[in-house]
């Protein structure tokens, strides 16, 4: 198992059911320190992921909301966590393969600073339809804004952009950061190398 102990994974949880909770135990099973804000997770499924020796709680139920939750989330692990450099944020339905997040911090370190990156994430394959398949014509492509879950932003960029708006509850939190970045001269990119099964809405859109 190879494991880099310089990132994190952040998620929110509200009424997730048990492929979820598998899922982030797994990560946490890999070796990856997981905080899991709680928007409302029930007593039996809270039960399970706590007693994982790397699993994080934060929160008491209420439901505060997607970018407030991600914050508390990820403000708990690089709070605690003095050697982790980068964070991996997931929302409770994506479906990562357990070494993305380890794939991403490679193709960030081997990038930032030749192109400015503010962040990093991979192609998003819906559980219906393929999407961005016009990326697959390079490896790695700039965008204006890429979906919150399996972004990947190193400690040092969340400081600097500050964290997730929120007043924002669930919607337009991520295209809201990606701005933030592109006015400070950061780039957005997506690695077309790397992939996250996800899903969509009805019209496989984000």
């Amino acid at each position: 198992m190879i494991i880099n102990n310089k990132i994190g994974i952040a998620t929110v949880f509200y009424n997730p059911n048990m492929l979820s909770i598998e899922l982030f135990k797994s990560l946490a099973d890999h070796g990856y320190i997981v905080a899991i804000a709680n928007n409302g997770i029930g007593k039996d499924e809270l039960n399970l992921i706590s007693k994982h020796k790397n699993i994080i709680i934060v929160g008491m139920g209420i439901n505060i909301g997607l970018a407030k939750g991600m914050n508390d989330a990820i403000n708990l692990i690089f709070e605690n966590n003095i050697e982790i450099d980068a964070i991996t944020l997931f929302d409770q339905d994506s479906k990562p393969d357990v070494i993305l997040p380890e794939l991403l911090y490679k193709s960030y370190t081997e990038n930032c600073e030749t192109l400015n990156l503010a962040c990093i994430g991979p192609i998003l394959v819906d559980e219906k339809i393929f999407l961005n398949k016009k990326y697959k014509l390079n490896t790695l492509n700039e965008v204006t804004t890429i979906a919150t879950s399996g972004t990947l932003i190193s400690r040092k960029n969340y400081i600097k952009v500050g964290p997730l708006k929120d007043d924002f509850f669930i919607d337009c939190i991520d295209h809201e950061w990606c701005f933030r970045d592109s006015f400070m001269g950061l780039k957005v990119y997506v690695d077309n190398k790397i992939e996250m099964k996800h899903n969509m809405d009805e019209d496989g859109i984000e």
